[in-house]
Parts: C-alpha cells; structure tokens; sequence
C-alpha cells in the first residue's frame, strides 16, 4: 500500500552565518513511531543542498555531509546524465536509533527503489533521510544513493507532476529496473553483490530471471545492468534509461538498444553470468571439506541469518535471524542431525522493517563457556550473558550516558571485561566495558572510525587489533583544519600492557576493502581483503624494519571461489574457523590455521573477470576525466 507522507517544516529562528535555527519539530503523517527524545532541528545551507541536523554533536556530521554531497554532484549527474535539482533537503540522524524514532525513514515512504508497484505516482520527493553507522564513507555511500534516487527520477519521470504522472503510468517499470539500476550506480558490481548473486544462481539453477527479479529485485537489476554495461559498454545504461523515457516502454528499450526481445535479453544475461562464473572456478582452490565442522541452510523466504559464531572447541554454533522486524538468536551443537534451539527473541513485527544493521551481536568468551548477546529493547541496550556452566542467564543494562550504540564487540582476557566499539556523540571509538561495575571507559577518544575490535592474547602479544581509518599509526592523531575523516580503513594494533599511544600498522591498503581483523594463532592477525574481488584471508606476518621496530606485512592463504562471510581463531582449541556460503548452504570449516612459509605456499590471487572488467571501466572513467581536465586547462 503507498504511503502518503508529508514533511512539515517550522523555521523558528534567524540566520546565524551559514547555520539556521530549525523547527521545533520535523513531523511527518502516516504510521507513526515511537520517539524517545525531542528533536530540536538546525540546518545548514549549501549551493544544492539544505542539511538538517539536532544537536552539537550532529554539527560535524552536517558539515561531512554538506561537503560530500556537493562534490559528488558531479559525479552522479556524470553517470546518469542528468541534471541535480536546485535545492533538496538532507535530514541528518546520529545513529541508527535516533533515525527508526522518525516517520521520515519509513520504508515505502516515497523511495523508488521501495515501490512495489512502479506503477505509482508518489516518486519525486524532495528529502533524503540519512543516519551514522558508524563509518564515514557508509555516509557518503547513502547520500550518493539518495542523489542517484533523484536524478534518476527526474529523467524518467520528469520534473513537473503533469509530466511525472503521465510517465509513471505509461513506464509501470518492474522493480528491478529501479532498484538495482540506483544499487548499481552507488556501488558498482562490488564483492558482496558477485557473491549474492552467484550463490542464487548456484541455490536456483533452473529459476529464469522473472522469478528471481521478482524475489530479488535488487540483486536482479544490479545483475542486469552489469551485463548490460560488460556487453554493450558503459554508455547503453544511459541509452536505455533514454530510450525507454522516449518510448515510454522498457520492452522497446531493449529492442532498439540491444537488438532483443525481453525474454532473450534476461536470458542472454544468466547465461553470461554462468559462464563467467564457470570459467573463474577453474582457477581457484576450494575449502577441504574434511573440515567442514556444520552445514546451516539458506532461509528460503526473506529471513536473514547472520552472524554465526563458534565456540572455542567447536561443539556449538550461535546465530541471528531476522525476519519482519523480529529478530531471533539460536544455539545449535556441531553433531550432526542436531536442530537449533531457540535462546532469545525480541523486535515488533512489522512486514515493511529492515534488519537493525547490528543488534543482536553475538561473542564467546575465550574459554567458551560464556555467550554474550548485545540487544536493544524499549531504547535501553543490554548484555545478557549465558553461562552455560552455571546453566543461568544474567542481563546488564548498558549506561546509556556513556554510549550511543554499540557496534562490535570481543570479550578480553579476563571475562569481567568486554572491548565494544561504539558510537557516542556522532563519533566511533573502542570503549573498555567492566561488566560488574557497569563503567565504561574510552579507550580511543578521536573522530577516527575505529570498528571491529579482537582482543588478543595467549601469546607474544597482548592487544587490541582493529580497523581505523586514522592516516597513522598513533591515538593521538587530531584532525586538521579542514580535514574529514574519509580516508581507507586499515588494521591496527594497540598494546594494552604497555598503553602507549604508538600503534603497529599491520595493513597499508589504499584500494579494495578490509574486514574482520582476528588473532590467528599465538602470535600472528588475519583480516579479510577483497583485493580480487572475492573476500580471501590475509595473514599478518611480523619482522623488523630499518630501525629494529616492529613492522608487519600481509600475505595470503586462501584462494576461494565463494567469499569467507566470516572467520574466527579459536585459543582455546587452536583452531580457525571460517563462514561460507556455497549455493543454498552456509559452510562452517573448523581446521588448523596455515602460516605463508611454515605449512603453506604463499598464493598468487588472479582477479576475477567480473572484478577486472570493473577495474577496467574505473581506469577509463579516470582517463577521461583526465583528459577533460586537461583540456579545460588549455
């Protein structure tokens, strides 16, 4: 059902240099939510854009945006090419909580990617509503999303309402167009989607395209314009998006753009995608399934299961499911034919809600025989702990004034202690937690994204390894003048014996994109890299530099043809772990960890096909923009 939704705007005070005293309230009509707080709106105004935010905290974030979203104006209008709008209204949320306490962020509120029926009329809004996960460059991904949304709109649908009716009618687009035409705009063909996609081809061999847009319309339409983009280079997407405003019908479209009918077309584009993905499999290693320690099927319906977590000997599993707005957490023993129980559940059924991005998040203690379970309810966040020892349950309450949401977390040596990282006033730092006395203390304090911690022990070295994407390797580096926090997330180390400031830079990476940094034996980290364009383990490797320092360097050890969706190092049993999914099934391995020069062979990672036609485009789209700046320069 469409939702009608209006933004109300009360502007209650005067210009002070570029920021705006906002409403008293920024209200909208429809369902409504639950609100927590009182938002006291401000905004600043730039060239295209006006940036609403609510407090000092949120001050920083508004100018982050402000900045990004004008230079990426360009860059989208290039893409689509299309014109931006004049002026549009960005509302800014400090996390995610603050963000599900407005109307605003409603899912079917008007983004055309959400439509059902892309038949309806309501598809030019003049909002975006954007919120802090935690990552800067999550944010600007967002904005460029939201962008894409109105370019994208405005070419299709028009400009004037007259004219947006009138097409809107004719088109009726299935969703796929939409949704995965923005998706793909945003972030290309990345890692994640390859994966998707290739493992629902693999689960759904016989499905045709229909069925799988239909289900997967996203997923779907990205696939479509890859292929669209590989075959019939870059510049079709922009004669198909043309032509079918012209024509007012897609199967039009496609007929004068790439001499096909409708059902060819889908066809041609899974048969593409099948032999690529055929021709990569020669060339890579698979997991040995002598260590496939369980198998936990793929949901069929729209359920989302993530975070699966071994216990340190292997003789358990814990996960999350989301599905409608409800969330459930289930333990499962690794013998086989054993069937999971149910440990907690909790959320509000609601068929239009997304998955929260991070609660429930899961973690054992280092001996194994404590699960941890990080948990929202009524907009207080807990810990509950299962002791299976003691076979009891015990929940905490976090104190809220100390952190606004929680994002990772690990236990640490001694189990009265968990490292969380977090966000607390429009900032991501790592935070020691003491369970028993419920204080929390900060253990980096910057406007550095720092994430993902693993605490390490049981050997050499005693720390904290996690990702930041601070340009060196210190705490104590301010942001200056001018400066924004946008810089690529690498692996840190920081020493809690010693507590110096000084940190081991463990990774240098400045393409692709790093995840999951973990203990990986005694005295050695890995990480996840996507450097192919597939999710491969990276081991850390130490040595000494020029001046008898600690440096480290990364090689790697996996060549898979799936992406290792997680990995863990268990001290307790000496064993690695890692997460895959092959086809309609997550694979969970548990096996000795391999070390480049001790019992393995250090590899040589060949890129994908699909990973290097898109290295391919960027260089092109590079060369040409140089090409333009030095003819303007002439």
């Amino acid at each position: 059902m469409r939702r009608y939704i209006i933004l109300t705007v009360l502007f209650l005070g005067a210009i002070w240099q570029n920021e705006v005293r906002g409403q008293a309230y920024l209200e909208t009509f429809g369902q409504n939510r639950i609100q927590y707080r009182k938002f006291e709106w401000k905004f600043f105004d730039t060239r295209h854009f006006r940036i609403y935010f609510y407090d000092a905290a949120g001050r920083d974030l508004a100018r982050y945006v402000s900045e990004e979203a004008e230079k990426d104006i360009v860059a989208v209008e290039k893409k689509l090419g299309g014109q931006f709008p004049r002026r549009f209204n960005i509302i800014l949320y400090n996390n995610f909580d603050e963000y599900r306490q407005s109307n605003v962020g409603l899912k079917y509120d008007g983004q055309i990617q959400d439509i059902q029926n892309a038949g309806n009329v309501d598809l030019v809004g003049d909002k975006l509503v954007v919120y802090f996960t935690g990552e800067h460059v999550d944010l600007k991904r967002q904005i460029r999303a939201g962008m894409a949304h109105v370019v994208m709109e405005r070419m299709i649908f028009g400009e004037n309402l007259r004219k947006m009716v009138k097409n809107a009618l004719l088109l009726n687009l299935p969703p796929w167009v939409t949704a995965g035409f923005i998706s793909y705009i945003v972030d290309g063909w990345d890692t994640k989607t390859n994966s998707d996609w290739k493992n629902l081809l693999s689960a759904r061999p016989k499905a045709d395209f229909n069925t799988l847009s239909d289900q997967y319309p996203e997923l779907a339409g990205k696939a479509f314009w890859e292929f669209l983009s590989v075959n019939y280079g870059g510049g079709s997407i922009k004669r198909l998006l043309f032509t079918m405003e012209q024509k007012s019908n897609l199967k039009q479209g496609m007929k004068i753009v790439m001499n096909m009918k409708v059902r060819k077309a889908y066809d041609s584009c899974l048969t593409y995608f099948k032999k690529v993905y055929a021709a990569d499999a020669a060339h890579v290693q698979q997991p040995d399934s002598v260590s496939d320690l369980i198998e936990v099927k793929v949901p069929k319906d729209k359920t989302v299961l993530r975070d699966i977590k071994v216990t340190p000997h292997g003789h358990d599993i814990a996960y999350v499911t989301w599905l409608d707005g409800e969330y459930k957490v289930y333990m499962q023993h690794t013998d086989k034919g054993q069937q999971a129980t149910l440990l907690m559940e909790g959320g509000r059924k609601d068929f239009n809600d997304v998955p929260d991005p991070n609660y429930p998040i899961l973690a054992w203690s280092n001996n194994g025989y404590l699960l941890a379970v990080i948990y929202k309810k009524n907009n207080k966040t807990f810990l509950r702990l299962y002791n299976s020892l003691k076979a009891k349950e015990t929940n905490y309450l976090i104190p809220a004034n100390r952190i606004d949401r929680i994002l990772g977390m690990t236990f640490m040596e001694d189990d009265n202690f968990i490292v969380f990282s977090g966000i607390k006033k429009s900032q991501t730092d790592l935070f020691e937690y003491n369970i028993k006395r419920a204080r929390i203390t900060n253990i980096t304090n910057d406007r550095w994204d720092d994430i993902e911690p693993c605490f390490v022990t049981g050997g050499s070295r005693r720390g904290i390894v996690f990702l930041s994407n601070r340009p060196k390797p210190s705490l104590d580096v301010p942001l200056q003048v001018n400066e924004l926090p946008t810089g690529p997330m690498n692996v840190f180390f920081y020493d809690t014996k010693t507590q110096r400031p000084e940190l081991l830079q463990c990774s240098d990476v400045k393409k692709g994109h790093i995840t999951q940094p973990i203990q990986y034996g005694p005295d050695n980290f890995a990480y996840l890299y996507d450097e192919n364009g597939i999710w491969n383990k990276y081991v850390v490797m130490f040595a000494r530099d020029s001046h008898n320092l600690d440096s480290a360097y990364s090689l790697p050890v996996t060549n898979y043809s799936e992406n290792i969706l997680s990995h863990q190092y268990n001290l307790a049993s000496r064993q690695a772990v890692e997460v895959l999914q092959e086809g309609e099934k997550y694979h969970v391995y548990f096996k000795k960890p391999v070390f480049p020069g001790v019992n393995t062979t250090p590899l040589q990672l060949a890129p994908t096909t699909l990973f290097k036609a898109e290295q391919e485009k960027k260089e092109d789209e590079v060369n040409v923009d140089a090409r333009i700046n030095r003819y303007n320069n002439t």
